[in-house]
């Protein structure tokens, strides 16, 4: 099967980093950890062939993050913090 292009307005997931925890508690939603799993909007492509774009991360909560210019995750056993990555069939 061949790997799907990234394009706007498609919902993906995004594995929150390290990083990103403090700036995303502060706002009002509720709490993350890194490794959580949230779904987000791609709202510009950078770049097809590694899939960076910039993505509305959905809060539990009325809030969004904002991630810009985050790179699509391979994929395997975990995902890597700060990346994208396609939803999983279930």
């Amino acid at each position: 099967m061949t790997e799907q292009a990234p394009s706007v307005g498609r919902i993906v997931h995004y594995t929150v980093g390290d990083g990103e925890v403090r700036a995303i508690n502060e706002l009002r939603g509720n709490t993350v950890q890194a490794g959580d799993v949230l779904a987000a909007v791609i709202v510009r492509v950078w770049s097809v062939e590694n899939g960076c774009a910039n993505l509305r991360v959905l809060l539990d909560g009325p809030d969004v993050y904002w991630a810009t210019s985050r790179v699509r995750d391979p994929g395997g056993a975990t995902y890597q913090g700060g990346t994208w990555h396609w939803p999983e069939r279930v």
